[in-house]
């Protein structure tokens, strides 16, 4: 799924074009990909959880609608929840004095495909040639 912001659709969706077709790919019709993937809120907050009272946050964040946290690697936390309930959990985050750094909309693949080397080294290529065009906001993919 590619995700753009412009100006003029029209210079976009040739710019994309393009791109698609030098990495051997075409645009399908929109909407065509999205039953593949699931419509989610997703917050991350860089400080992670606060020293104190972790479970009675958690408990907030359930009843507003949290439906998944991963903690990262690096003490930074990953909530998802549905989208309706995006604003509501942020402002859960917010009152309890954390400050995400991304609170937005996201596509997560209902399933995932595994792919050899190759077609995994040209899919990265052209993912990445599509997020250095300028219009392109996000790219989501199934591939594992």
């Amino acid at each position: 799924i590619i995700e753009s912001l412009t100006d003029n659709r029209n210079r976009t969706a040739n710019d994309i074009k393009y791109l698609l077709s030098k990495h051997g790919a075409s645009l399908a019709a929109a909407g065509s990909v999205t039953y593949g993937f699931e419509r989610q809120g997703l917050i991350r907050v860089p400080e992670g959880w606060p020293k104190d009272g972790r479970e009675a946050l958690e408990l907030l964040l359930i009843e507003a609608g949290m439906n998944d946290v991963v903690d990262e690697e690096s003490g930074a936390m990953e909530m998802v929840c549905a989208p309706q309930d995006l604003m509501k959990v942020a402002q859960v985050l917010t009152n309890a004095g954390l400050h995400p750094d991304t609170v937005e909309f996201s596509w997560a693949p209902k399933t995932l495909v595994e792919t050899d080397e190759v077609t995994g080294t040209e899919a990265v290529a052209l993912i990445d040639a599509l997020e250095e065009q300028d219009d392109v906001h996000h790219v989501y993919t199934n591939l594992a």
